[in-house]
C-alpha cells in the first residue's frame, strides 16, 4: 500500500454500523505510521460525539488520535494538514457535508494517501451524505461485512434504528448518535436487507417466502367450448 509515499489517493472502508470499520482504518494508520515511518493525521466530525476527546475508537479498543472538525466545514481539513503529512484518517465520514469530496480530491491530488471509514447508507437505505460520491471517486473500496442481530447471517449489512424497541420511522431525522445501547430511546443494529424494514414496511404487503416468487402458477384447465 505504501510502496509509493508520493502517490496519492483514496481507499473507503464501508458497510453498516458494527462492521469494523474504524477497526481497519486505525489498523491502516498505525501501519502507515509505525510500520512505515510515515507522518500521519487523523480527522473526525464533532457529530460524532459518542468518543470523548480528540481521539477515534473502535468496539475491539483500539484508538488513534484525531483532530474534530465542524462536519459543515470539512474545508478546515485542508487548514490543519501539517508539513509532510503523507497520510490523512477520516472517521465517520457519513456526517460530513458534500464537501468533503472536494477535500478529499485535493489532497489526494498533492500525493497524499486518504483513508476514509464510514457508513455507505443510512437507517433509510438511502446514501447517507457524501459517501455515494467517495465511494464513486475511491480507487479502492472495502465494503465490509457483518452479522444479522436477528437471523444472524452473515454477510453485507444494512444499519437498523429502533425506536423503543420498534423500527424507526422514514419521517424521523436522518442523524441521530447511537449505538447498541439505548439512547433516548434510540438504538441501532445490523441487519440483512430481508429482516431490515422501517415503520412504513409494515404497512405494506407482506413479502412472499423465499423461494416463491419464481414458482410457475398452475394454468386454470381450458373450458371446452360448445360448438
Amino acid at each position: 500500500m505504501y510502496k509509493d509515499p508520493n502517490r496519492g489517493g483514496l481507499l473507503v472502508y464501508t458497510g453498516s454500523m458494527f462492521s469494523g470499520k474504524t477497526s481497519y482504518l486505525i489498523r491502516d494508520l498505525l501501519d502507515a505510521e509505525k510500520a512505515n515511518g510515515l507522518k500521519v493525521q487523523c480527522f473526525k466530525p464533532n457529530r460524532d460525539t459518542r468518543i470523548k476527546g480528540g481521539k477515534i475508537a473502535s468496539l475491539d479498543g483500539s484508538c488513534f488520535p484525531a483532530e474534530i472538525v465542524p462536519a459543515k466545514c470539512p474545508q478546515r481539513i485542508l487548514k490543519k494538514i501539517k508539513f509532510g503529512t503523507k497520510v490523512v484518517g477520516i472517521d465517520e465520514a457519513q456526517f460530513f457535508s458534500n464537501k468533503l469530496v472536494d477535500v478529499v480530491l485535493a489532497l489526494a491530488k498533492t500525493g497524499i494517501r486518504v483513508i476514509i471509514a464510514g457508513l455507505d447508507t443510512n437507517f433509510k437505505r438511502e446514501a447517507f451524505g457524501p459517501m455515494g460520491n467517495l465511494l464513486g471517486a475511491a480507487q479502492e473500496v472495502v465494503k465490509l461485512p457483518g452479522k444479522c442481530e436477528k437471523c444472524e447471517i452473515e454477510g453485507h449489512m444494512l444499519t437498523q434504528r429502533l425506536n423503543r424497541g420498534k423500527p424507526s420511522s422514514r419521517k424521523e431525522p436522518t442523524i441521530i448518535v447511537g449505538g447498541k445501547k439505548e439512547k433516548d430511546g434510540y438504538t441501532y443494529e445490523a441487519r440483512c436487507v430481508r429482516c431490515h424494514c422501517l415503520a412504513e414496511d409494515n404497512q405494506k404487503k407482506p413479502i412472499p417466502e423465499y423461494g416463491t416468487l419464481h414458482q410457475k402458477v398452475p394454468k386454470s384447465p381450458k373450458k371446452r367450448i360448445k360448438k
